[in-house]
């Protein structure tokens, strides 16, 4: 895991909520990163929507014969090269989210998760329709004290938040209960999440008290007498 590969060792990986496979696959994310640096400032974006479109095959092809050896590309950032490859877009270029294009996320968001034939579009949906709900909220959740105590969390939670989920799963058996112990999961991740913070946080410094300078002392007054 720490030498980065370990989604790729078949037999080493774990699955999606597993802990801390995205070890891995942020190390790898990182090391592609001056590839598609260099190819944005020499192609521009249609080369990392090309980019995009061949991940997005090679994954659908290659993980039926992966899945022999335990081996899944979505564990790796060539199954998610759209959200990484629209990050950059959105970050270089002036990209705005519509409405015309967050209404359509919403739907494939929702009906690709009934929807076999749509399901391999739900995660690009799912960053068009956040980021634009994010963009009418944006005055709101800046804030938000609740919001920003989260943040404060989120290292913590990004840790632990798989390692919680796991025990869940294994009760959820209707969509009814996959919402709701999804939630008590969430309660559970952040209050496990605030104890680590509150045990990791350095204590807080006590102010220095100001010292008044002495009304007398003995090196004025044996100044004074020489």
């Amino acid at each position: 895991m720490l030498a980065g590969i370990s989604t790729l060792v078949p037999g080493l990986g774990l699955p999606p909520v597993g802990p801390w496979w995205f070890i891995p696959f942020i190390m790898q994310a990182y090391a592609l990163f001056p590839f598609l640096r260099s190819l944005t400032r020499r192609f521009g974006w249609p080369a990392l929507v090309l980019l995009s479109l061949a991940c997005y095959f090679l994954t659908y092809a290659a993980n039926p014969i992966l899945d022999h050896w335990d081996v899944t590309l979505a564990m790796t950032p060539i199954a998610r090269m759209r959200v990484l490859c629209l990050g950059i877009i959105a970050a270089r270029y002036p990209l705005r989210i519509r409405s015309y294009m967050a209404l359509p996320a919403f739907a494939i968001v929702i009906l690709g998760s009934q929807y076999a034939g749509l399901s391999h579009l739900v995660s690009i949906s799912a960053v068009f329709a956040i980021l634009w709900l994010y963009s009418k909220l944006r005055p709101v959740l800046r804030k938000s004290a609740a919001l920003e105590k989260i943040g404060n969390y989120s290292l913590a939670i990004f840790l632990v938040n798989g390692i919680v989920r796991v025990p869940f799963i294994y009760l959820a058996h209707s969509p009814a209960m996959q919402l709701a112990l999804g939630v008590v999961s969430a309660g559970v991740t952040i209050a496990i999440s605030s104890f680590f913070h509150f045990l990791l946080s350095p204590a807080p410094q006590r102010p220095r008290a100001v010292v008044a300078p002495p009304l007398w002392s003995a090196e004025r007054a044996t100044a004074a007498s020489d």
